[in-house]
């Protein structure tokens, strides 16, 4: 029988390497936001921010008659 054990290297190794991960996939977090302008007035009125695209398509369409013609930005 056969018992496996760490060595001190391995274990001074392996707090770095799940450091060194953390700092690497942390940065794949980008969540974005989708905030609907006006056209007119060159796009700088801002009317909503939703957390996906489709809300923010459905407010246009709801709203397309109201308001004109609208642009969906997408945002970090």
């Amino acid at each position: 029988m056969t018992i496996v054990t760490m060595t001190d290297s391995k274990m001074k190794i392996l707090p770095y390497t799940f450091l060194i991960l953390l700092i690497l996939f942390s940065g794949c977090a980008t969540s974005y936001k989708y905030e609907v302008h006006l056209i007119e007035g060159g796009g700088y009125h801002h009317l909503i921010t939703t957390e996906t695209a489709d809300e923010a398509l459905d407010f246009m369409a709801e709203h397309e008659d109201s308001h004109g013609a609208m642009k969906v930005i997408k945002v970090e």
